[in-house]
């Protein structure tokens, strides 16, 4: 967007050298001038590595320590930021990171050891209704203000999610259970961990997340007094129910998708439709939703100041227009639910039109590098969460794309020239969004998908230019009940999306699947993002080496042979598994004792289809097997004499030497332990565990 382009600004032209000029700029002089424009970025880097240390440490760090080497690194680097520019960054750059980890280890401290150990069976608490969520299966409650008569322990916690299939008497299914204060007899459930050597914490998730544990009940709450409610909560579920009735099928789970933040009423069948054609970023509200709302504000203010000159030559229309897009930023992101990710796209978009508002330019790497500073400061743990890594990266990769677009000169086109154009910008920001996401999305998912740079290239205009525009006008005559006309047409969009999804995840060769990569591929990937926006040409080349070293490390790495975790009774073997495949996960990963969803987290692990051995006993090549029966495990520790193997039970000691198998005397109650073969035929650990770790979300392996 530039000054006297299609859809002027209203702010200043780029900086960029345009072709034609006589000269050769100097490429370092070129660097440093872009290391001064994009120093924002710059320090969000380094304050993102000050939050790594926060969670590579094995012990939970103390906050007063912190605070106090942070505010001598602070001192220091004023006292020195008079001095030479070497002095200066030498002080500067390691006080940002001490912030970094600071603000880590205050948010840590501030949600405090929340997280439930144990099990508590028949336990009744008292607590009130924050939120609820929904399902194909039944509401989900999350409770606050927890207190408990019976186990006075359960005081600490900080919040709960309660399953139940029924709602009391009077309450309906527009969340008129919010604010109610409720006394429930209940079975709690502590977070699960990792289910595979290295994978999501699910426990860490919650952690950060504020809830302390899961349930379940079988019997109806005993309603108390109301403790007042949000009203916008309210409003979000008033605007679920209407979308339920006025759409039909999956229409209508999309739909609150989309609006309001709750995903619980699509089906399991279209959402996995949807994952597996490339278009599950439509399903998460952020940086796409947020642009689409405050685009389609924005353009249409300047829209109506193009019809009416009078007016646009009186009145500053691009600043009014910012300032009604930025308004109708912040009330889509207050009825979406505020999420990490929608935070950040606001966060994002108000720095864009502020940008606007004081005559700067909003599409700049300066802009998105105080989005990052902010983001990290106030939430520091989503430094480690996938939404964060890659929202941002697709939009450093836009903008550094589009800076190089802007080096071009634009030329008057057509009417059908510039549909064209359009729909190519479309397809060349989808490669480029996936191209700077793959790596994030191969380590985070195991897998990705190809076909939806196709696919996007229909889904995001449908969206951006039918659905969403119902959809927000549907949620502005809710409270006047005449949305169902509205609600109709916005059908129409939400069915040819749903289509689309079903018709593009048909193509199995077009998804891309891989095995657990290593937390060093994922550094050395957000590395490569860091470097190819603060590097120009010819230096931009350069942040190639982290990217074929991230790739290059994760194919190196050996993965465990066998999984056990007494905890989760999971106990599967796996001697080989490829790298990367279309498709189908060719091989298979043999399944002593697991459950659907351990079942499922280990298929993605290995890059391998789930296969269920006989007997609950798994034997590979005659030299490592996996068996939950001791009376087989004995018979296998006998006739395989050479052969190595772990059993859930205790195998007979007469029949099986200390070196030839591993049992659950030698396996803690919790917490999964993963072991290898290696060449010279020894079964070693292999496990990434955090046994010896102290942090908030961690367990004791021995309780």
């Amino acid at each position: 967007m530039t000054v006297g382009g299609p859809f002027d600004a209203g702010f200043p032209s780029s900086s960029t050298p345009k072709a034609g000029k006589v000269g050769t700029p100097n490429p370092l002089n070129q660097q440093i001038q872009h290391l001064n424009d994009a120093l924002p970025l710059a320090l969000a880097g380094v304050l993102g590595l000050g939050i790594l240390a926060f969670f590579m440490a094995a012990d939970e760090p103390s906050l007063r320590p912190a605070v106090a080497l942070c505010g001598v690194s602070i001192a220091l680097a004023a006292l020195l930021f008079r001095r030479s520019r070497l002095a200066r960054w030498l002080s500067l750059l390691p006080a940002i990171a001490c912030v970094g980890f600071t603000s880590a280890t205050w948010q840590a401290q501030r949600l405090g050891n929340h997280m439930l150990d144990e099990p508590a069976y028949s336990v009744t608490i008292t607590g009130t209704v924050e939120r609820v969520l929904w399902r194909s299966d039944g509401p989900r409650f999350i409770l606050g203000q927890l207190k408990s008569d019976t186990q006075p322990a359960l005081g600490r916690l900080n919040s709960v999610q309660l399953k139940w299939r029924g709602l009391p008497d009077g309450a309906r299914a527009d969340g008129s259970m919010l604010g109610q204060r409720v006394s429930w007899d209940v079975t709690l459930l502590p977070v699960r961990g990792a289910i595979v050597p290295g994978g999501f914490d699910f426990r860490r998730q919650a952690f950060f997340k504020g809830l302390s544990a899961y349930g379940y009940s079988l019997n109806p709450p005993t309603l108390g007094a109301s403790q007042g409610y949000s009203r916008t909560e309210k409003w979000r579920q008033i605007l679920r129910e209407r979308f339920l009735r006025g759409l039909n099928g999956d229409a209508g789970g999309l739909a609150t998708a989309l609006v309001v933040g709750l995903r619980g009423d699509l089906s399991p069948r279209a959402e996995v439709q949807i994952r597996r054609a490339g278009l599950a970023h439509i399903l998460a509200i952020s940086g796409l939703h947020i642009g689409m709302v405050t685009g389609a504000l924005f353009f249409l203010i300047r829209l109506l100041g193009a019809w009416f000159p009078a007016l646009s030559l009186r009145l500053p229309m691009h600043r009014i227009a910012a300032v009604i897009a930025l308004t109708g930023a912040f009330l889509y992101f207050t009825i979406s639910g505020g999420s990490v990710p929608t935070q950040r796209a606001t966060i994002v978009v108000a720095l864009a039109m502020t940008a606007i508002l004081i005559a700067r330019r909003p599409f700049s790497l300066r802009s998105v590098g105080f989005a990052a500073l902010l983001v990290l400061l106030l939430q520091p743990s989503s430094l480690v969460t996938a939404s964060f890594q890659m929202s941002f990266a697709a939009v450093i990769g836009l903008i550094v794309a589009f800076r190089f677009s802007e080096a071009r000169p634009n030329h008057a086109s057509a009417p059908p020239r510039r549909a064209v154009n359009y729909f190519l910008g479309l397809a060349v920001s989808s490669l480029v969004a996936t191209a700077a996401t793959s790596v994030f999305a191969l380590y985070h998912f195991q897998q990705l998908s190809l076909l939806g740079i196709l696919a996007n290239m229909i889904a995001v205009p449908l969206t951006a230019l039918w659905i969403m525009p119902l959809l927000m006008l549907a949620a502005l005559l809710a409270p006047l009940g005449v949305e169902g006309p509205v609600l109709w047409l916005a059908q129409f969009g939400l069915d040819g999306l749903l289509w689309l999804a079903a018709f593009a995840a048909q193509f199995e060769s077009g998804l891309l699947t891989t095995r657990d990569w290593p937390a060093a591929s994922l550094f050395l990937a957000g590395i490569t993002i860091w470097l190819g926006a603060l590097l120009v040409r010819p230096f931009t080349l350069l942040a190639g080496i982290p990217l074929a070293l991230s790739v290059a490390w994760a194919m190196a790495s050996p993965m465990p042979t066998i999984i056990a975790d007494r905890g989760e009774g999971l106990l599967a073997l796996s001697t080989s598994a490829p790298f990367l495949s279309f498709g189908d996960r060719p091989g298979a990963v043999m399944i002593a004792e697991g459950n659907g969803f351990a079942t499922e987290q280990l298929s993605r692990f290995f890059n391998a289809k789930p296969q269920t051995c006989a007997l609950e006993t798994c034997i590979a090549e005659d030299r490592v097997w996996v068996s939950t029966n001791p009376q087989i495990a004995g018979h296998l520790c006998r006739t395989l004499p050479d052969a190595f193997g772990v059993t859930l039970s205790a195998a007979p000691t007469a029949a099986c030497a200390k070196r030839q198998v591993r049992d659950l005397r030698a396996l803690p109650r919790r917490g999964l332990r993963a072991f290898r073969a290696d060449s010279l035929g020894e079964l070693k650990d292999f496990s990434r565990n955090e046994a010896g770790a102290q942090r908030f979300w961690t367990t004791n392996p021995n309780l």
